[in-house]
């Protein structure tokens, strides 16, 4: 099963440095998601601009307890699982 996320992360470069534009489907599919609803168009469409969309495959690592973050990831399709190992 693949998962369809919007990986939102911090790059070095402006988003408007970078040749490639969002199109309006990526702002209107942030816009669906609750914690995005409130916001303006301009603002959801900053938000897409700063991301892209990705397929991840079933068992791919997204990151790791006790690891920095940098990003955020948005799931527009399919379905995660969040597991915590216990110490000991």
């Amino acid at each position: 099963m693949l998962v369809v996320i919007y990986w939102l992360y911090r790059s070095v470069a402006p988003a408007q440095s970078r040749a490639e534009v969002k199109p309006a489907v990526e702002s209107r599919a942030l816009k669906d998601v609750d914690i995005f609803r409130d916001l303006t168009g301009a603002q959801v469409g900053r938000i897409a601009s700063i991301g892209e969309r990705v397929r991840v495959p079933a068992g791919y690592t997204l990151g790791k307890a006790g690891e920095v973050g940098n990003s955020m990831f948005v799931i527009l399709d399919g379905a995660v699982d969040v597991l915590f190992e216990q110490a000991g």
